[in-house]
């Protein structure tokens, strides 16, 4: 089982903007989100991004062009 934590100065998850916030991520998914700004106590590794991060957990890129080709051959 893959598991970490992502850990930032702030997180926007689309309705409110929070202060700091840790994401938990198990196995490619996220697991939970800890507003508190506490860091994980399970053992699992952090990435901290640092205070002036924003975390926005789930957003997806839905501007993407799917028929474009940027290869060399037109």
């Amino acid at each position: 089982m893959n598991s970490f934590a992502v850990h930032a100065g702030s997180l926007f998850d689309g309705f409110t903007a929070s202060g700091p916030a840790t994401v938990y991520i198990t196995d490619h998914r996220i697991v939970r989100v800890d507003r508190t700004g506490a860091l994980p106590t399970d053992g699992r590794s952090v990435i901290n991004l640092g205070s002036q991060a924003c975390l926005l957990p789930g957003l997806i890129d839905s501007h993407t062009h799917l028929s474009f080709d940027a290869g060399p051959d037109p």
